[in-house]
């Protein structure tokens, strides 16, 4: 029985014919069933209607059910992911503002590589000072780059306050902590023995929102390469074993003032209360031999297991500095261990302005 016999769409209101199919169906009028049978009267999903004519006859509400869910997926959505998506609805513009911003700069880059490339080609060997001056342009360039980064890394992590719950007034001790992440990514999820990403961005913004504004902390990152060789389930239990001791490992190796979590799948962040570079040195030692040393233990079981490599990027705050040019800062660092290979940890520092001079932090040292 098509649900066209129960009236055409040009009748009186979609919404009553809804009500009366349902009624003849004898299934009860829930939101779910009344948006897919308005739907349905509209005609304009050929996939739900073929899929509610091979229906069995007479339409159990079971089957009405499953219809929903495959065509109206979004009415079953927990009540607190809706909320927080309309939440979240009116920044859109505002990421879209700063995502075109990024491209301009992005794209003025790409102009100072081309005008670099045509000048290293068209310049005699002896010609030093154009080619420097060149350099020097392009990492003015470069700073322009970590800026706008850093400057839509603050705007999210303020949107994301924005939006995040009120910390309970009847625990002080969430009270005292700050900030809270967002429900989606809570503190009690763990991944692979440390706390996800989200904790150390609420950590940081924690931080910063406090009296010490980050002076004196540093953000170290570690990528872990090699993992790409572990996909596919034969080596699946390889990796998550690799995984879950480095991490468990990694939150042994830090203080009870510092912080760790996995920012991505193979890659670590610290956030230690030390701007000391032998301090810093020394945990970045012990991360490597931890890593070596799952590795080492996870091959007495599983021999041949592909190798991996360790690579640290820094960031020191010295004064007032934000989430953002911290990380940032620690980002670039990273970038440039892994481009030039380096096994050592690079550290970049990172200073407020001073005077009417504009500095970036970026390089490890300050550039006018």
């Amino acid at each position: 029985m098509s649900i066209t016999a129960y009236g055409s769409t040009n009748e009186a209101s979609i919404g009553r014919q809804a009500s009366v199919v349902l009624t003849r169906l004898g299934l009860d009028l829930t939101p779910a069933n009344f948006h897919l049978v308005c739907l349905l009267l509209k005609g304009d999903n050929a996939d739900l209607k073929q899929s509610f004519l091979l229906l069995k006859r007479p339409v159990s509400q079971a089957d009405l059910t499953d219809l929903a869910q495959r065509f109206l997926p979004f009415l079953f959505e927990p009540v607190q992911q809706v909320v927080d998506a309309l939440a979240l609805a009116p920044v859109l513009p505002k990421v879209e503002t700063s995502l075109k911003d990024m491209q301009v700069s992005l794209q003025d880059f790409e102009a100072q590589l081309a005008k670099a490339q045509a000048v290293f080609a068209a310049a005699p060997e002896p010609a030093a000072a154009p080619l420097a001056h060149m350099v020097h342009l392009l990492k003015q360039s470069a700073g322009e780059q970590v800026n706008v980064v850093a400057d839509l890394q603050a705007s999210v992590a303020q949107w994301l306050a924005e939006v995040a719950p009120v910390a309970p007034q009847d625990d002080a001790s969430q009270v005292a902590a700050g900030p809270q992440p967002a429900p989606s990514m809570p503190d009690s999820i763990i991944s692979h023995g440390l706390g996800e990403r989200a904790t150390m961005m609420g950590r940081l913004q924690a931080l910063h929102s406090g009296e010490q504004h980050l002076d004196g902390y540093s953000l170290m990152l570690c990528r872990v390469s090699g993992f790409d060789a572990y996909r596919g389930p034969v080596m699946a239990k390889a990796r998550d074993y690799l995984l879950d001791t480095i991490g468990q490992q990694t939150g042994r190796l830090i203080g009870k003032d510092d912080s760790a979590c996995w920012m991505s799948a193979d890659e670590l962040g610290l956030l230690l209360n030390s701007n000391t570079e032998i301090h810093l040195t020394d945990v970045s030692n012990r991360l490597r031999h931890v890593v070596d040393g799952a590795l080492g233990h996870a091959r007495r079981t599983v021999k041949d297991l592909p190798s991996l490599n360790c690579r640290f990027g820094c960031a020191t705050a010295y004064g007032t500095a934000s989430p953002a040019q911290l990380y940032g800062s620690a980002r670039l660092a990273l970038q440039r261990a892994e481009l030039t290979e380096d096994e050592t940890l690079v550290i970049n520092a990172v200073s407020p302005p001073v005077g009417n001079r504009r500095y970036h932090a970026i390089y490890g040292r300050y550039y006018q």
